[in-house]
C-alpha cells in the first residue's frame, strides 16, 4: 500500500517541483514507478530528455524506506537498428547527365553514319557519272566510225558502179550539148564547151579536123545534131595535145566543166557519134592516169573521138581520144583532162 507521504511525493516533479498531471511532469513528461509496479504510463511526445537529476534528500529518505518509489526517465521511442540503405552509386542529378552524355554521342555517330551515307552517295553517283560520260564518248567515237564507214562504202560504190547516180538524167543534161563532125575524110564528135552573143565554141579532137585544117583554105566542117545542119570554122588547133576549136553562128548549150580532178572509181559516161550514131552513151569508171591522160572502162569506137566524158553530174572532166585495139583487148580507152583543155585552146 502507498503511504500518503508517497502519494504526496508522487503529485510533484522531483526535478522541478511541478505539480504532476496524471502522474506526469508537464514539462519533464516522467512516469512515477512504485515498487515496481508500473503506474499507468502516458505516451511520450517524442521529445528526448536528459535523465532526470534527483533530489538526493528525497531520494535518500525515500529510498531506505522498502517500496519506496523511484523515478525513471519514460522509455525512449524505439529506432529503427537496421543499417542506413546504402545510396544508389548513380544519384538523379549524375543518372541525367549520363543520359544527356549518352544522347549528345548517339546524335554524333547518328550524325557521322550520315555523313559518311551521303558521302558514299556522292562518291556512286560521281563513279557512274564518270562511267557514263565516257560510254557516252566511246558511243559517239563509235557513231563516228560507222558514219566514216558508211560514207566511205557509198563513196566506194559509186565510183564503182555508180550506185545512186541517175545515168538518164544526166544523160538527158549532156545530150544537148554533143554534135556529130562531119568532114570529106571521117566522122568525129564535139561538145559546146561555150556560148556568147549568138556564137557558140565547139571543142573537138584535132585529129578529126586535121584533113580540113591543112588541106582546105575553107577551114569549115558540118556541124550536126537530129535533123540540125550548121556549119562550123575552125578557129584554133593544139597539134600536141590533139585539140581543136570550132565555132558556129548559133545559141547552144554549153556543158559544165569539173572543177575538181577526177579520181580512180569515178562512175563516168561518154556521150558521142560512134560510127556515125549520134547521141549514143556509154557508161564505166575511171580506169587511171596514164602518160597525162584519163584511162577509163567505157567502150569507145571511131566516130566518138572528140566527145565529152562527164562525171555523176554531168560535168565534163575529159575529152574522148583513142582506144587501144587488138585481139581480146576491151575496155582500155583514153581521153584529154579538162585541165589540159582549159589551159591550151580555150580558157575556162
Amino acid at each position: 500500500m502507498i503511504t500518503q507521504d508517497i502519494a504526496e511525493a508522487q503529485r510533484f516533479c522531483e526535478r522541478c517541483g511541478t505539480a504532476l498531471a496524471r502522474g506526469r511532469c508537464p514539462l519533464h513528461g516522467f512516469d512515477v514507478k512504485i515498487d515496481g509496479s508500473a503506474s499507468p504510463s502516458v505516451a511520450s511526445t517524442g521529445v528526448t530528455t536528459p535523465p532526470p537529476i534527483h533530489n538526493t534528500s528525497w531520494n535518500s529518505a525515500v529510498a531506505a524506506e522498502p517500496g519506496a518509489p523511484r523515478w525513471e526517465p519514460a522509455p525512449a521511442p524505439r529506432q529503427d537498428r537496421r543499417p542506413p540503405r546504402q545510396a544508389s552509386r548513380t544519384s538523379p542529378t549524375s543518372s541525367s547527365s549520363s543520359s544527356s552524355a549518352s544522347s549528345r554521342w548517339v546524335a554524333v555517330v547518328a550524325a557521322v553514319l550520315a555523313v559518311a551515307f551521303l558521302i558514299a552517295l556522292i562518291a556512286d553517283h560521281l563513279h557512274f557519272q564518270r562511267a557514263a560520260d565516257a560510254d557516252h564518248r566511246a558511243l559517239a567515237k563509235l557513231d563516228q566510225r560507222v558514219a566514216d564507214q558508211v560514207a566511205a562504202t557509198n563513196a566506194l560504190a559509186n565510183r564503182v558502179g555508180g550506185l545512186g547516180t541517175d545515168t538518164a538524167g544526166v544523160a538527158r543534161q549532156v545530150l544537148p550539148s554533143v554534135f556529130t563532125i562531119d568532114t570529106p575524110d571521117g566522122l568525129g564528135s564535139g561538145w559546146v564547151v561555150g556560148s556568147s552573143g549568138g556564137t557558140s565554141t565547139i571543142i573537138t579532137d584535132y585529129h578529126v579536123v586535121q584533113s580540113v585544117w591543112t588541106g582546105s583554105a575553107a577551114h569549115t566542117v558540118q556541124v550536126k545534131q537530129d535533123g540540125k545542119n550548121l556549119t562550123g570554122t575552125i578557129t584554133k588547133v593544139d597539134k600536141g595535145d590533139d585539140l581543136a576549136i570550132v565555132s558556129v553562128k548559133a545559141a547552144l548549150t554549153a556543158l559544165p566543166r569539173s572543177t575538181t580532178d577526177a579520181q580512180v572509181g569515178d562512175a563516168i559516161l561518154v556521150v558521142g557519134s560512134p560510127l556515125g550514131l549520134s547521141g549514143t552513151v556509154a557508161s564505166g569508171i575511171v580506169s587511171s592516169f596514164r602518160n597525162g591522160l584519163i584511162q577509163f572502162s567505157a567502150p569507145i569506137s571511131p566516130g566518138d573521138s572528140g566527145g565529152p566524158v562527164v562525171n555523176r553530174q554531168g560535168q565534163v572532166i575529159g575529152v574522148a581520144e583513142s582506144k587501144l585495139v587488138g585481139s581480146g583487148v576491151e575496155g582500155l580507152s583514153f581521153a584529154i583532162p579538162i585541165s589540159t583543155v582549159c589551159s591550151t585552146v580555150t580558157t575556162c
